[in-house]
């Protein structure tokens, strides 16, 4: 049994004699939770997602891996993302609000590149502000499509971010001023406003 944590950097692995395949199982990163800031309550992130399976490999082969980190509150990192792809914010021009995305969990072969993955597991989205309720929560991640994120800022109940599929990211949240960004290849996306009341999307296959 060979075990992998989150360290925010690419890990390797060589696969030793005689083995010819590998049973993986890994989890993505959570998203962060939101802040409450000058609203009622602040949101949960959503969980990251699970995978499972037996990849064939070839003794002496190095294998690269991915391990999400967690998403975090008040990330004042604005469009950068966190390790594993999740998303991170508009700007940080008021950031107490929301939580960036977790990073996605995956193992490569050859390089660390969508077209070299052979498992992932998604991120979960990062949770934002409401007046009410917990209803700006992060969407978890995993699944051939991950979870919408909800939104019942000022009854902007469409206005989450769209889930992540296995061909296209995940959409950004409309925002205030708009200017959201789309989840991509292993990455999160962000939501679009300068006061970012909801968080970043979380990375997976697809953000």
């Amino acid at each position: 049994k060979v075990t992998f944590g989150p360290t925010g950097a690419n890990q390797s692995w060589v696969v030793p004699a005689g083995i010819t395949a590998i049973y993986v199982k890994m989890w993505g990163a959570g998203g962060g939770g939101g802040n409450s800031g000058g609203w009622a309550i602040g949101s949960p992130g959503g969980g990251g997602g699970c995978s499972i399976g037996i990849i064939p490999v070839t003794a002496g082969e190095t294998l690269y891996i991915v391990v999400g980190v967690g998403g975090q509150t008040n990330y004042a990192g604005s469009q950068t993302t966190r390790y594993g792809g999740g998303g991170g914010l508009y700007n940080n021009s008021d950031n107490r609000y929301c939580g960036s995305g977790g990073g996605y969990t995956g193992i490569f072969r050859t390089s660390i590149a969508q077209g070299n993955a052979l498992m992932i597991a998604g991120g979960g989205g990062g949770g934002g502000a409401s007046r009410f309720d917990f209803g700006n929560k992060g969407g978890a991640g995993g699944g051939t499509t991950g979870q919408t994120g909800e939104s019942s800022y000022d009854s902007r109940y469409t206005s989450g971010g769209g889930a992540g599929t296995q061909s296209a990211g995940g959409t950004g949240g409309a925002g205030q001023n708009g200017a959201a960004q789309n989840g991509s290849a292993l990455t999160g996306g962000y939501g679009g406003v300068p006061n970012a009341f909801g968080g970043g999307g979380g990375g997976g296959y697809y953000g």
